[in-house]
Order: structure tokens, then C-alpha cells, then sequence
């Protein structure tokens, strides 16, 4: 046999890295276009347009004669014209088209919002107000104008949005909390938003505004989310199928993709058992080293970060479109809408299991198949080609069981064929990597990290990463972790000085983190970063068969 499966988890990093090319393009080729313009337009008259008399002048003379002071603003204006006509713009063609442009990097000062810096609760006899508006509030709006040059006003009150006639809309991408260091300690932290504007081309044309990367973009449709909906277009017939190995993260937004297409009947197999169950099995295993080898925190429905904290973690772009797919597509399934717009967004364990389940039903109703204890054990091919897997069945329990869903027998064993498969085991399958090397298939090994945690009690972190002036403002939402906080830092036990400043805003309560490619670890230099910021978490071992249980 000599084909090779490629098993990737993120084509975001390509994308991301092609986008720090080309902006570091233009960056450059703008930078040689000013040099030139420099040495074209020099500022000193040359001695070889001088007349005879006047060369015979400069031979005879100590000093040459000094430029005449009109024939040099002359010059000057000759050249700045110049510049003029090659900057200026070309009117739009359609004036009133409506654009919209992202707005990076509009900063507040936290004493601008006061105590409505942080949404700790929300009010129940609160009017709605749609995810987009959450965090709009005057200082920013006033920060926005002032990055746009607009001399006008801008209000929000009582969810009503007044804007001057330049815009017509303002929504909130992202809003984030700049704490760096050099910051906090020359000017302090800013809350940054990422904004879109709705305008007209001419509007756009008379602000000035330019793209440029990661301080002004036009959205374009590729940048805009276009949700994928159901389409019944192709028969049932007609249609392909694809075998998805795994229903972790991976696996789920694959299956559920393919079943939005219309176009696919997606068959999804998992070896470990439905949320649900899960959670039992789990259970067993911390309380009474009791293993299920199929279904324990590596195997499962959502994978191994479901009993995780649910943090939402992304190095790439988070406001590009994939980003922006999979947060819009957890908030549709039972997320909290803040996650679409919290530069740190978090799920929670409990709302992950809600939200499996829902995307679990989705998929059923959409035409796809969803099959617990179903362990792939070989995989299938004829001349070079994959044609489908084998499968043998374990118990498997599901609460509320969909209608029309079959249990499999256990012990018993099917044949599943398919144009594709899709292989979203994660790293703990390592049954599956022995079957495809003993097959022949080429394998790469990938580098791995080893993560630690660091506990610290909250108040601690809040004078590490704010500073005395700054850390009595952290804000948990609990009662008791503030009071200390407070009381720790208005006993003087905090302050390395006398005098500290007193500040209105609140801040979110921080976290770091810490990384290393220089952990020797006897042989070599290995990876190593601290993880899990979250007060009373604790760390578990990820056993995936008995003999590693302690």
C-alpha cells in the first residue's frame, strides 16, 4: 500500500501567516516608494544648469551664492503639487453604496466607564440589548469619533444609538483589555475595541479612510461570516457519503459542515459514549478508579476538552471569518453571547454540555448519523483507495434518545463504506497510529509541550500583572474573593509606596501565562507553559487505559 492520510487540525495558521506576508509586502513596497520620492525631487539647485557667467561666479567666489529664497518655494510648491496629484483620490463610482470598515484599536480609559466596565451580573429587568451593543457606552463612542476626525456627536442611551450623519451604524466586534505591562505602568490599562462602522463610499472618501491591516479594513464578503444553512437541493440519491472517526471539536464541526451542504450524509463514530454518559463514567474514574477504556476524559462526545473549564483559546486571527464561524455556530447551539464579542471568551463545562447535545440533534435532523461505542478498527482501501472502515460496538447509553435511533448490539461488528473518511481521533488514540503505521501509511511526529499550573491566591495575581494603582479594581463577581482583595490592598500589605492613586473603573480579574522552548529535560530542550487560570480547578490525570490509573 502506498498512500498517505494527512490528519490536520487548524488551516487557519497557513491563512494567518499568507495575511503577516502580504501586509509586510505592502509595508515595504510603500517604503521604497517614499525613498524614491525623496531622491526625485531634491531640494538644492545643481551646478550644471548654472549658465558660464554664473559657473566663473562660483570659481571666482569663497562661498556660493545663496539660493533665491522665491525660486526655492517655487520649487517646493511644484513638488508638493506634484505629491498631490498622484495621492489624490479617485471619487467612488456609486457614492451612496453602503461600506462597512473595521475600526481597530479605539481605546478607553477604564475611569471613563466607571463600575459599567464589567458586566458581573446581568439584570433581569435589564431591556435586551442585542450582543453587538453590550459594551457601547459614551466614552467609547467619543473615542470612536476621535479616531474617525468627526466633529459631531454620538450617544447610546436606552439602547437607542444616535450617530452623526457620516455613520449609519456602529456595531462591537471585540472588546479587550490592554494590561501590558509598560502600559499599566506609564499611563495605565485601556480597554480596546475592535468596531465596524456602516458608511457611504463618499463618507469613507472624505474621512480618509485607507486599508490598512489591523488599524483600518473595508470587510469584504470573504472577511463577513456567511452562515452555511441546510439545503435540500441534492437527493438523498445522489448524495456522497463521509465517514468522520472521532467527535471531538474536529470531528463535530466537520460532520456538521458536511450536513449543512446539503450535499453529504455524514456518519459520525464515536468510540466513548454521549455527554450525558460521559459524565458518569468520569465520575466513577475520580471518585473510584473505576475505568470505562472507551469512555473516560480522553474518549467521549466533545472529546477531552469537554471537562475542561471551556476557555475558547485562538493564536490566530480572532476576528477573521473561521474564528468567527465557530463562535457564531456555539452561540446558535446554547452558548452565552458574550463569547462573540469578550476578548477572552469562556463556555463552562456546564453550558458545553447543553451545547453537545444540541449540535448532536442538529446533525440527526439534518440527515447525518451519529453512532456511540463505535470503535474504528481497521481501515478499508482497494488499489491506493479508502472505501470505508470497520467497526465493533460497545455498550452505549443515550439519554432522551433521539427518534429513530437505533442502539447497536454490543460486541457486534459492521462494515461501513464511504467516498471518504475523515480521521479526528486526537492524540489519545494511539491504537488507530499503530494500525496505520503496521499499514503502511507515512507518519510524521509532531512536538508536544508539557503544561503546568500555578496556583496564587486572586489578590497576588491582581498586584502582579495591575500594579498597586490598578489591582484593588479587579472585579470576580464574588463577594468574597473582592472583600479580600479590597482588604489586602487597602492595608498598605499591597503598596510598596505611600502613595497609591485611586481609580473609578473596574478591571477584569488577570491571568498570565508562561512558556518556554528551553525546558531541559534531561536529554533535550522541550516545550513547557502554564495553563488553567481558573479559581478552584483542579488538575486530573487523562488516563486512557487501567494500567495508568494511580
Amino acid at each position: 500500500m502506498n498512500y498517505t492520510i494527512s490528519v490536520s487540525v487548524s488551516l487557519f495558521l497557513l491563512c494567518a501567516s499568507l495575511s503577516r506576508i502580504s501586509a509586510f509586502q505592502i509595508t515595504s513596497i510603500a517604503s521604497i516608494g517614499i525613498a524614491n520620492l525623496d531622491t526625485t525631487f531634491p531640494v538644492s539647485s545643481s551646478s550644471s544648469l548654472c549658465t558660464g557667467r554664473r559657473r566663473s561666479q562660483l570659481r571666482m567666489s569663497d562661498k556660493p551664492a545663496p539660493a533665491s529664497s522665491s525660486s526655492t518655494k517655487k520649487r517646493r510648491k511644484r513638488t508638493s503639487n506634484s505629491r498631490n496629484k498622484k495621492l489624490k483620490r479617485k471619487p467612488p463610482k456609486n457614492p451612496s453604496a453602503i461600506q462597512t470598515w473595521r475600526i481597530f484599536g479605539v481605546e478607553v480609559d477604564p475611569d471613563a466607564l466607571g463600575e459599567t466596565a464589567l458586566l458581573l451580573k446581568k439584570d433581569k429587568d435589564a431591556p435586551s440589548i442585542p450582543v453587538e451593543q453590550i459594551y457601547i457606552s459614551q466614552p467609547m463612542l467619543d473615542s470612536l469619533l476621535k479616531r474617525l476626525k468627526i466633529k459631531g456627536t454620538a450617544s447610546f442611551t436606552n439602547s437607542n444609538l444616535s450617530l452623526p450623519p457620516q455613520l449609519k451604524d456602529v456595531r462591537m466586534i471585540r472588546r479587550s483589555l490592554d494590561a501590558r505591562k509598560k502600559r499599566v505602568l506609564r499611563e495605565g490599562p485601556r480597554y480596546t475595541y475592535v468596531i465596524d462602522i456602516d458608511l457611504s463610499a463618499q463618507s469613507a472618501m472624505d474621512l480618509r479612510l485607507t486599508n490598512q491591516p489591523g488599524r483600518n479594513e473595508i470587510v469584504t464578503p470573504d472577511m463577513e461570516h456567511l452562515p452555511l444553512e441546510s439545503s435540500n437541493q441534492s437527493k438523498d440519491a445522489e448524495k456522497k457519503t463521509v465517514i468522520v472517526v472521532g467527535a471531538g471539536p474536529a470531528g463535530l464541526f466537520c460532520a456538521l459542515s458536511l450536513a449543512q451542504s446539503g450535499e453529504v450524509t455524514p456518519i459520525l463514530l464515536e468510540r466513548g459514549q454521549a455527554v450525558e454518559s460521559r459524565g458518569k463514567d468520569i465520575g466513577a474514574l475520580i471518585h473510584r478508579k473505576t475505568m470505562n477504556t472507551e469512555s473516560n476524559f480522553a474518549f467521549g462526545e466533545g472529546g477531552a476538552g469537554t471537562w475542561s473549564d471551556g476557555k475558547l483559546t485562538t493564536r490566530i486571527g480572532r476576528n477573521s471569518k473561521n474564528v468567527r464561524t465557530v463562535l457564531e455556530t456555539f452561540v446558535k447551539f446554547g452558548a452565552p453571547e458574550k463569547i462573540l464579542v469578550d476578548g477572552s471568551p469562556h463556555l463552562g463545562t456546564d453550558n458545553l454540555v447543553k451545547l453537545l447535545r444540541n449540535m448532536r440533534t442538529e446533525l440527526r435532523a439534518l440527515g447525518g448519523q451519529v453512532l456511540f461505542g463505535a470503535k474504528m478498527t481497521k481501515i478499508l482501501d482497494e488499489e491506493g483507495k479508502v472505501t470505508g472502515v470497520d467497526v465493533k460496538y460497545s455498550a452505549s447509553h443515550e439519554k432522551g434518545m433521539d427518534p429513530g435511533v437505533e442502539m447497536k448490539e454490543e460486541g457486534s461488528t459492521e462494515t461501513i463504506y464511504g467516498d471518504a473518511v475523515v480521521l479526528a481521533t486526537g492524540h489519545s488514540a494511539r491504537d488507530v497510529y499503530e494500525d496505520l503505521h503496521r499499514s503502511g501509511v507515512k507518519l510524521e511526529p509532531k512536538g508536544f509541550a508539557a503544561g503546568f499550573r500555578v496556583e496564587h491566591p486572586q489578590k497576588v495575581i491582581n498586584k502582579i500583572q495591575y500594579g498597586d494603582n490598578w489591582g484593588r479594581n479587579a472585579y470576580s463577581g464574588k463577594p468574597s474573593t473582592d472583600e479580600k482583595n479590597y482588604a489586602f490592598f487597602a492595608s498598605g500589605d499591597a503598596n510598596d509606596e505611600e502613595q497609591v492613586e485611586v481609580h473609578d473603573g473596574r478591571l477584569p480579574v488577570p491571568s498570565y501565562r508562561l512558556a518556554t522552548d528551553k525546558a531541559f529535560d534531561g536529554e533535550s530542550n522541550r516545550g513547557a507553559y502554564s495553563f488553567c487560570m481558573c479559581p478552584g480547578g483542579q488538575i486530573v490525570s487523562y488516563p486512557c487505559s487501567s494500567i495508568e490509573i494511580q
